[in-house]
């Protein structure tokens, strides 16, 4: 895995997986609570889209970097494995979790993860029962909240200081 700086963030490859992502600091004091941007991955449904996800590694039930930090997503999009409040079920945020690991490898697992969702081991049932029943309607729905929330407004909106609360939907 390697990173570049580039004008829209930073750019990681793993296995021919491009991951193009931001870190926007929220909190001009806090060097430990930051959003998380990442562009949905060419290609897919998330293509075009911007998910912003909140990371804190400072809290005191943490002990960052022998436990993952605290990842939340604020953009609302549907998906089997983050629930309407933003909770994610990903191994690497939990159990599968390494003192090893980098935001680099959250930013690259977050990103392979939006496209390839594990609808066993679901968060919001919702969408793993459409996911799993009727692919052409799930791609409708996630392509129709990509189209409302996962928007360049809502990145500018985070990134020029806006309010930061995971969205109902």
């Amino acid at each position: 895995v390697y990173a570049e700086s580039n004008q829209k963030g930073k750019k990681t490859k793993s296995d021919e997986h491009y991951v193009v992502y931001d870190v926007i600091q929220t909190n001009k004091s806090s060097v430990t609570d930051f959003m998380l941007v990442i562009n949905g991955p060419v290609d897919t449904l998330y293509d075009g889209a911007k998910i912003i996800f909140k990371v804190s590694v400072s809290s005191k039930k943490r002990a960052y970097p022998f436990a993952a930090p605290e990842v939340t997503c604020i953009t609302s999009i549907y998906h089997p494995n983050i629930d309407r409040h933003g909770n994610i079920c990903l191994d690497i945020l939990a159990s599968g979790w390494v003192a090893a690991q980098t935001l680099e490898s959250i930013a690259t697992s977050l990103s392979s993860f939006l496209d390839e969702p594990n609808p066993d081991d679901p968060l919001y049932p919702e969408a793993a029962t459409l996911f799993k029943s009727n692919r052409k309607a799930y791609d409708i729905k996630v392509k129709d909240f990509v189209s409302k929330y996962a928007t360049d407004v809502e990145y500018l909106r985070i990134k020029q200081g806006g309010d930061t609360e995971t969205k109902q939907s």
